[in-house]
């Protein structure tokens, strides 16, 4: 069983907002989202989403900031203009009733995270997008379901909204 604070409540479309225009933020989770629904593997909002798992559809991807967004020397730096890459984590999930059923959908995400050779999704450009781990069991949910993930880091410049 997952703890609770495991998956926050926190979804796309529903309560997941952008920061205010002219911050800084990294759009990984929702771009990783993107990627994965332009591959065919669902619709954003529909059953891929940002920040956690909704209670339905079973069958489901979520991605999920995992690390600090911004490069250690951002607090240091006195004008943003010189810090040209960040290096955001995030986590990609597939829940299904079966564990098959997850490692099936989990491992065609991991085949186009592969697949990404660079180049620009949504409002940033990405150097690269590069699992960190295989594919592994998350854990089963209290009504049973499979919970897989894997890591996925990302080199990218700074998305200015």
């Amino acid at each position: 069983m997952f703890p609770g604070a495991y998956f926050p409540k926190v979804y796309f479309p529903g309560t997941y907002f952008p920061p205010a225009a002219g911050s800084t933020f990294s759009w990984l989770a929702l771009d990783v989202a993107r990627l994965l629904a332009s591959a065919g593997l669902g619709t954003v909002g529909g059953d891929v989403f940002v920040g956690g798992f909704p209670p339905e559809p079973v069958a489901a991807l979520a991605v999920i900031d995992r690390k600090p967004l911004l490069p250690a020397d951002w607090t240091m730096a006195a004008n943003r203009a010189g810090v040209a890459l960040e290096y955001p984590i995030c986590e990609v999930l597939a829940r299904a009733g079966t564990y098959a059923a997850a490692r099936s959908r989990l491992e065609l995400a991991y085949r186009t995270i592969l697949g990404f050779r660079g180049g620009r999704l949504g409002r940033a450009v990405y150097a690269s997008l590069e699992p960190l781990s295989a594919p592994y069991w998350v854990g089963e949910e209290e009504a049973g379901a499979q919970v897989l993930g894997f890591e996925v880091e990302a080199a990218k410049g700074l998305t200015r909204i």
